[in-house]
């Protein structure tokens, strides 16, 4: 549909009306990594609301086209495909979901998480970032892009195979949609280590 909400081409998903929510932004200097030998990178967390079934829809063909990039690549055979699913995917994401190792859900610490899925996308490069009115924000005004602030985001969603297996989310674009309640410092890096996004 041309006037869709959420927009989704192959591996691609990005959106047009706002809603969605940044969390520890890091658009302007890569964060610190949390360990030693990892490559700083730009990166955020945007929530999806488990109830944005066009969003969820467009993140699982999306998905599903990361995994089929990942079988042709020779990445992951077919038994990596069949536990690679994109209901685990969504899982690791799930803010209300106890995570691995017995950790609490992530919504227990930040409870703007609740009813939510967060999804963590990073770039080795300096992604896009636009105001409301699609003019690029410079690194000058960088405290208007903050932890709470509305956007629309522009994802790419592809395979990896290092340590492990999995689909990782890379950062193309972030367009501040609306203020919002801050949520605390951007400082913080809460990623947990993962591929890096492909240069774009």
């Amino acid at each position: 549909m041309e006037n869709a909400r959420v927009k989704q081409d192959g591996n691609r998903v990005w959106t047009r009306g706002g809603g969605y929510v940044m969390h520890f932004p890091h658009l302007f200097s890569p964060a610190t990594p949390l360990n030693p030998g990892e490559k700083p990178k730009f990166q955020v967390r945007i929530t999806v609301k488990k109830t944005d079934t066009e969003a969820l829809e467009a993140l699982r063909n999306a998905f599903n086209e990361a995994i089929t990039a990942g079988k042709r690549s020779a990445l992951f055979n077919e038994a990596d495909a069949k536990y690679l699913t994109f209901e685990a995917w969504l899982l690791e994401r799930d803010g209300d979901a106890p995570r691995a190792g017995g950790k609490p859900p992530m919504s227990e610490k930040n409870p703007e998480f609740a009813g939510a899925y967060a999804i963590n996308a990073r770039s080795d490069r300096k992604p896009k970032v636009y105001d409301r009115a699609l003019k690029e924000v410079s690194e000058f005004d960088a405290d208007e892009i903050y932890g709470g602030a509305e956007c629309n985001f522009d994802i790419t969603l592809y395979p990896f195979a290092k340590m492990n297996k999995g689909v990782a989310v890379g950062l193309q674009a972030i367009q501040k949609t609306a203020d919002g309640e801050r949520f605390g410092a951007t400082a913080e890096n809460v990623f947990e280590a993962e591929e890096a996004a492909p240069l774009v």
